[in-house]
């Protein structure tokens, strides 16, 4: 699981309410993310999820993991949370998150499982190709996640064709 911002070109921030929009102010500017859960192959694994630019991965993270059960789930460091890692192994589920610089004690982690994590980022690159995703330019947050479905079906439809 892992998460991706895309730039928000300045004429889609729009009127409407901020839940309409699903822009947020970070340290970049304005931004959306999009939080993915995939398996090893690449292919979705849980709904996808469009959120402000400032919503934490960690906060996402409950909603994606609802139906994960009896499997290994490999997160980045903005997972990091005890509570999280307690709640995957009450599903049955093996944690492969690594801890952040500051913590004291940190949890040990599978490294040569970890490295699966790019399989996320791959679907991540090969969607931000589409320059009408990677900046944003659709004012709702409906068109903007209506447009990365379309985006996704033509990456699984490509992969099939291959």
């Amino acid at each position: 699981m892992d998460s991706t911002h895309c730039k928000v070109h300045q004429h889609s921030n729009g009127p409407g309410s901020p839940e309409d929009q699903a822009i947020g102010k970070s340290r970049g500017g304005l931004n959306t993310k999009i939080h993915l859960l995939v398996d090893v192959l690449g292919r979705l694994a849980a709904p996808i999820i469009v959120t402000p630019g400032n919503v934490s991965d960690i906060t996402v993270a409950p909603v994606l993991l609802e139906d994960v059960e009896n499997t290994a789930v490999v997160g980045d460091k903005g997972y990091d949370s005890r509570e999280l890692r307690d709640t995957l192994r009450g599903q049955d589920c093996e944690p492969c998150i690594p801890a952040r610089s500051n913590v004291k004690n940190p949890e040990p982690y599978d490294a040569a499982l970890y490295r699966a994590r790019h399989a996320v980022e791959n679907v991540f690159q090969r969607m931000k190709v589409f320059r009408r995703l990677a900046t944003r330019f659709e004012k709702t947050k409906r068109m903007f996640f209506a447009f990365i479905c379309c985006v996704l079906a033509a990456i699984y439809t490509a992969d099939k064709l291959w």
